[in-house]
């Protein structure tokens, strides 16, 4: 049913893309959710969520102006995960990042960081911002490697701020600066523009 949905893509990049969220694909967001195997990552996982629920949230998350987008394989065109920027502010630059794959073959196979370093593009050299920051929870290693190899540093954490499966857990703080963040895509594209090279590039914006 997916493949039948035209996916109007952001960014591309060498294995995933980041395209427009388009709310009839929130039946697949309801299995995710549900699923506790990826929710009990997320702020989420206590509750339970019907399809038209989810469709709602879903529909409010496209209508609002903070960038969220849905995370593509580009070898199968295929729905793999969501990855956002919220709570944005424009005078101090700053902004949140969340993400999560939920399609669990994808685990632990490098697409988060492919998404994780175009979502932060389109923070640093297209929405300007300066510093983005993150939340985890402490048992959340696998994730926590990945936000490292994207080039975030862990700045503090909330002792015991996280209870799950009766044991307390810590919530851990991770942030990247714009100038610690190289990009692999915007500012290559605006240089080849610059020089006028034909033929494409790792990113296309649409």
């Amino acid at each position: 049913m997916e493949k039948s949905k035209k996916h109007i893509r952001r960014l591309r990049g060498e294995k995933v893309s980041l395209a427009i969220l388009n709310p009839e694909l929130a039946d697949r967001f309801t299995v995710w959710i549900n699923d506790l195997e990826v929710s009990h990552y997320l702020t989420s996982a206590p509750n339970l969520y019907s399809m038209p629920l989810e469709k709602q949230i879903i529909d409010k998350m496209a209508m609002s102006t903070d960038p969220t987008f849905i995370i593509l394989d580009n070898e199968y065109d295929k729905m793999i995960g969501i990855c956002s920027l919220h709570n944005l502010d424009y005078v101090n630059r700053t902004a949140e990042l969340g993400i999560f794959i939920g399609d669990k073959n994808y685990w632990g196979e490098g697409f988060g960081v492919g998404a994780i370093n175009l979502l932060l593009d389109h923070a640093f050299n297209i929405a300007n911002l300066n510093s983005v920051m993150l939340e985890t929870y402490g048992y959340n290693t696998r994730a926590q490697r990945c936000f490292e190899k994207c080039g975030f540093k862990v700045i503090g954490s909330r002792r015991q701020a996280r209870l799950f499966a009766g044991v307390y857990h810590d919530v851990i703080f991770m942030d990247i600066l714009a100038e610690g963040f190289e990009s692999l895509y915007v500012k290559p594209m605006l240089e080849r523009h610059k020089r006028g090279d034909s033929g494409k590039s790792k990113l296309e914006i649409l």
